[in-house]
């Protein structure tokens, strides 16, 4: 006959009831989406994100800025509880994504793009990333760009990593400064850098056979010199003059030089 002892017993047992917790367990997810006038994109995440596993427990904020292709008419034809959406006008894309993080009711907040899909298989390391027995406030996942992966990068000098690919801990303290066009996302994972104390460069991109799939065509990619600019004035109130007035100036002159050369060029 087995025999096992008291404290064995119990050790089983409890790790039995956390294994059996783990295995009904859904993240906690608001995930926002801003959209103006793009209907068929938005068409795609929604059904993409209707359509994954484990997502009993997550909720779907569409923030539409009045758009005039149906995308309300759309809206109010799916019946999904999981879905709140409000289409009226805003005052610009980081506007849109504030008003998504005061709807937010959910414990992690992750900003996915009209037009941009999460692979199934993702959410298998997503759940295990969100468990409550971790203390996790900020989550990297895999983006991939026209299909290659995105890397991470240097904080002090841009965005550390893709936006669709960072969940963050819902914490509506930290908001997007509207007053930037093209780099609030920048500050605003800044900001989670300085009121957490994380080293981002020592998060991992969290193993996965699963990715978010997306375009990275946006406004900061059509405005790289506004862009740079921006990255520049933010990393100057992070981080102070010393650490960028080697490496801004030179990158400046290379993206103007760049886009001169590509007009020559066409």
């Amino acid at each position: 006959m087995l025999d096992i002892s008291h404290s064995a017993s119990v050790r089983l047992k409890n790790s039995l009831n956390e294994n059996a917790s783990f295995s009904s367990y859904n993240p906690s997810i608001s995930i926002i989406t801003v959209c103006y006038n793009d209907l068929s994109n938005l068409q795609t995440t929604l059904d993409n994100l209707r359509s994954l596993p484990h997502g009993s427990n997550m909720e779907f904020i569409v923030i539409d800025g009045g758009s005039q292709d149906g995308t309300s008419d759309y809206l109010q034809t799916l019946d999904d509880a999981r879905l709140r959406w409000v289409s009226e006008h805003d005052k610009g894309l980081y506007d849109a994504m504030n008003k998504g993080i005061e709807r937010a009711t959910k414990e992690w907040l992750w900003f996915i793009n009209a037009g941009d899909k999460i692979d199934a298989s993702l959410m298998i390391s997503i759940r295990s990333e969100t468990n409550d027995k971790k203390e996790n406030t900020l989550i990297y996942v895999p983006v991939l760009d026209n299909g290659r992966l995105v890397s991470k990068k240097i904080p002090q000098w841009q965005i550390p990593y893709c936006h669709q690919g960072v969940l963050f801990k819902n914490d509506t303290t930290i908001k997007y400064d509207t007053t930037y066009r093209i780099g609030a996302d920048y500050k605003y994972i800044l900001q989670y850098i300085k009121k957490y104390n994380l080293d981002v460069r020592c998060i991992p991109i969290i193993p996965s056979s699963g990715a978010v799939v997306a375009e990275l065509n946006g406004i900061s990619r059509q405005n790289r010199v506004a862009r740079d600019w921006e990255a520049f004035r933010i990393s100057l109130e992070h981080f102070g003059l010393c650490r960028n007035i080697l490496f801004f100036p030179p990158l400046l002159i290379y993206q103007s030089l760049r886009i001169i050369l590509n007009r020559i060029i066409r």
